[in-house]
């Protein structure tokens, strides 16, 4: 008998269940009464910005707008839409001026939704949208590369490389104006070699403070930074000399001032670079002292960093004795054929220089002088030539200096 009456209560609720399901189908597909529902925060789409563009228009806020509906209509139909299936569009191609618009909207349902016929709506938060357009404008902006961290010792930073070394930035005007240039920084600790990277930027305002706007477009988002690293040596400056005159480079007492300068470059460009040589000194053109500038050259890929560009030499001749002789054998060569060419100067008095045991033995008849008259066809006249003075036999003594005689040229 207990068991009859558990085995017909759950034939009962299984009966109850059924009956319910098919009640609320017949409601639901038969009936389908009318609901009210509100879908909130609809994203507004906007259309024709590419014709904004081309009048130099942005809008500047308005962007993130949406609407929220109250609808009414068949249950069936109201239960499937929702914020992503129904689409707000709002048309900005007429747009040609900057400042608020108050904008109509459309609203499009999916197909199986009929405004008027199986949905009503009843209410919108807004009837319209508020857009705020401003002029776009391109500006280009200088980028600044810093360094914060440290070099090794031996070791010198040199000037930081941007590529590129500008940017252009894009937005609308009063944003723009704001920003002045562009800093990127590089970071580092001891370094001995060149840090190279691809780094992002950031904006400044004209009080440095960093200009944030998602509205600002930029050219390119990151830009190539590039510290050489390079060695730092201290190369000493060097003087060649041409013996003669008597003088051998023993005599000679040379000062450099500065006597080096300090170079930056790769480790394997001034590894064997030892010393430079600024000039040479023929040392027959130099009596007994002498001052002289020269410009410093650089070997190729290296940087003079102590900004030093010349050099001064001051030379003297020790240990030698001078004396003036007087030179009567002078000879002409390389006389054009058409040229009658005679000595006007019979004489001349040279300066001799070496050691006092062989200057003290040169007479005149040791010495000779040489015109090259190759140059003076087509001259007539007298004319003074440079000489070649030679002294025969002594090798501690010289002629110093540079001489002249006046020939006569006829034709």
């Amino acid at each position: 008998m207990i068991n009859n009456i558990k085995k017909n209560k759950a034939f009962y609720i299984v009966l109850s269940i059924l009956i319910a399901i098919v009640l609320w189908a017949y409601v639901v597909n038969v009936e389908n009464p009318d609901i009210e529902v509100t879908i909130s925060d609809i994203p507004v789409t906007f259309v024709g910005e590419n014709a904004l563009a081309e009048e130099n228009l942005m809008v500047i806020s308005g962007k993130t707008a949406t609407i929220s509906l109250r609808l009414q209509g068949k249950r069936q139909a109201l239960t499937q839409l929702n914020r992503d299936n129904i689409s707000i569009t709002v048309d900005l191609s007429k747009l040609v001026v900057t400042g608020l618009h108050q904008l109509a909207y459309e609203i499009r349902f999916p197909s199986y939704i009929t405004v008027g016929g199986n949905v009503t709506i009843l209410d919108r938060s807004s009837n319209y949208v508020d857009v705020t357009l401003g002029r776009m404008v391109t500006k280009t902006v200088e980028l600044i590369a810093t360094f914060q961290g440290s070099i090794a010792e031996g070791y010198v930073g040199d000037e930081m490389i941007i590529s590129p070394e500008t940017v252009e930035i894009s937005g609308e005007e009063l944003e723009i104006a704001k920003v002045k240039n562009a800093e990127v920084t590089l970071t580092g600790k001891d370094l001995t070699e060149t840090l190279s990277a691809d780094m992002a930027y950031k904006l400044l305002d004209y009080d440095g403070n960093e200009v944030i706007s998602d509205e600002i477009q930029k050219s390119v988002e990151t830009v190539n930074v590039t510290l050489p690293v390079v060695v730092v040596k201290d190369v000493p400056l060097h003087v060649e000399l041409k013996e003669g005159g008597g003088a051998k480079k023993k005599n000679a007492q040379v000062e450099i001032e500065p006597s080096s300068i300090t170079l930056s470059g790769e480790e394997s460009d001034l590894a064997e670079l030892d010393f430079i040589t600024i000039g040479s000194i023929d040392l027959s053109q130099i009596l007994s002292s002498s001052e002289v500038d020269f410009s410093i050259p650089l070997p190729d890929n290296v940087k003079n960093i102590s900004g030093i560009t010349e050099a001064k030499v001051k030379l003297s001749i020790t240990g030698l004795v001078t004396q003036t002789v007087q030179v009567t054998d002078i000879s002409l060569v390389n006389v054009p054929r058409s040229v009658n060419a005679s000595l006007v100067t019979k004489s001349l008095q040279v300066v001799i220089r070496g050691t006092e045991e062989a200057v003290s033995q040169i007479q005149s008849y040791n010495l000779r002088a040489v015109a090259d008259l190759s140059d003076v066809d087509g001259a007539t006249g007298n004319y003074g030539v440079p000489v070649k003075v030679y002294l025969n036999g002594y090798a501690d003594a010289g002629v110093v200096g540079e001489y002249k005689i006046v020939v006569s040229l006829k034709r």
